[in-house]
């Protein structure tokens, strides 16, 4: 990739873009999920631990024992929070900073990695517009959580890959660690390109090193955060509270039915991209807290609204064109590595998220970029125009879709509790132009029984 004034010029212009809403975005969710009434607000948002991660993020004395599954999530971005506090903003400016600034690096280094694939400039403008105005960009980038910071994370193997830069050892070891920092199961991502740059012994020696530095680290957090927990197995049984690890061990979901799969795989595929309905629901723990839960678990495709439908159709048609475009392309020979790269991850995030966690969705920033970067594959191929015209009406039908149905559902949280309990069980979606729609039917809960 030879940087143009062209390049600079976008990568301001996303930048911008993704700071502003961002920044607008984040101060549309009630502030009180995060401290309004303590660990209330756990769960709330897509199951989102909402409380528990602000609470990291702004106090050094909180519990944080989400180091079992973020290993140095403390340590990264505990620091950059208090110095944007003592730069003279409240911790919740502080937070919307952070998450803003994080949304920047996100949206510009997914744009340097369709620039280093091989996309001109204003295929890459406009595939990284479809992933800023994706459901998951829209719904859970402007969260105070670690999944959009993680995601970056993630992405970085393949910028490695785009580059051909994945012979550096050096290199390869601190990408590798990165994947492993902020959540676990990313580190498939780094794995991955580790082994299909380097022979296996070597392979395994970078990823040994990666895992090495990333303890060291851990161990460094460990003095300033006395409450996090270590994130390797526990054979002794003794590392963590019983409690806590019935609570880990429940994120594992039992045996399910081919319902349940098929709804993961809706969410996987589909409402990552387009929001559907939001689902209204009592808190599936504490229903005694009197709070809300929104899910998706069991919306149907397109039931956000016409915009909805519309913008489904333009994604699935896209998809298919990425699928084909990578199989094109590994038959090619063109990028084989990245291409594989991409697509077994892609397949570990699903079977990963199909057992894992009560909300798909939560986790969704995490394959967004992935599965967004498979659809522009396509403008590699002979389908160029129509790929791109595809994705600049999904841009537009896709984002106006999300926008209204996040606007619809964040004013309920907690001005209108009373209002959304009385609404439970059923759907909101949106109505252009005369507003919000419920309709009446009732949420399966599927997937998230007895959590």
């Amino acid at each position: 990739m030879h940087c143009r004034r062209s390049d600079i010029s976008i990568a301001v212009t996303l930048g911008a873009f993704a700071l502003a809403a961002a920044y607008f975005l984040f101060g549309q969710i009630d502030p009180q999920i995060y401290y309004g009434q303590g660990e209330a607000g756990e769960d709330v948002w897509f199951d989102a631990d909402s409380f528990t991660a602000y609470s990291n993020l702004t106090d050094r004395q909180s519990n944080h024992y989400r180091t079992d599954l973020h290993p140095l999530h403390s340590i990264l971005t505990y620091p950059i929070v208090t110095f944007i506090h003592l730069a003279g903003f409240s911790h919740y400016e502080a937070v919307r900073l952070f998450v803003s600034i994080t949304a920047v690096a996100w949206l510009i280094v997914f744009y340097i990695i369709l620039r280093s694939i091989g996309l001109r400039p204003i295929d890459g403008f406009v595939f990284s517009g479809v992933l800023a105005s994706s459901a998951s960009a829209i719904f859970m980038a402007p969260l105070a959580e670690l999944f959009l910071l993680s995601s970056i994370t993630l992405l970085l193997p393949f910028l490695v890959l785009a580059q051909n830069r994945g012979s550096s050892v050096p290199i390869q070891i601190a990408v590798s660690a990165a994947t492993l920092s902020l959540t676990v199961t990313n580190w498939m991502s780094g794995i991955l390109a580790t082994v299909l740059c380097h022979r296996l012994k070597s392979a395994v020696v970078i990823s040994l090193c990666a895992l090495g530095v990333v303890i060291a680290l851990w161990l460094l957090q460990k003095l300033w955060f006395p409450s996090a927990l270590l994130f390797l197995p526990d054979p002794t049984g003794r590392l963590y509270e019983p409690s806590f690890s019935s609570y880990r061990s429940r994120m594992w979901l039992p045996p399910l039915t081919l319902a349940d799969v098929a709804n993961r795989a809706t969410v996987f595929i589909s409402h990552v991209m387009v929001m559907p309905g939001v689902q209204l629901t009592m808190h599936r723990e504490h229903a005694d807290w009197d709070w809300p839960s929104i899910s998706i678990m069991d919306s149907p495709l397109g039931s956000g609204g016409p915009f909805a439908w519309i913008a489904t159709i333009l994604w699935l048609a896209l998809l298919t064109i990425g699928l084909w475009a990578l199989v094109t392309c590994l038959k090619q020979k063109n990028r084989p590595q990245l291409c594989i790269a991409l697509g077994l991850t892609l397949i570990g995030q699903f079977v990963l998220h199909v057992k894992f966690g009560v909300e798909t969705f939560l986790y969704s920033l995490h394959w967004a970029p992935l599965i967004v970067m498979m659809t522009a594959l396509a403008a590699l191929t002979p389908m160029r125009n129509f790929a791109v015209g595809l994705a600049s009406l999904l841009v537009l039908f896709g984002g106006l879709n999300n926008f209204l149905l996040f606007r619809a559902v964040t004013p309920l949280i907690v001005e209108h509790k009373a209002a959304w309990i009385a609404m439970a069980g059923k759907r909101i979606s949106y109505d252009f132009p005369t507003g919000i729609l419920s309709l009446n039917r009732p949420y399966s809960g599927r997937g998230g029984e007895g959590l």
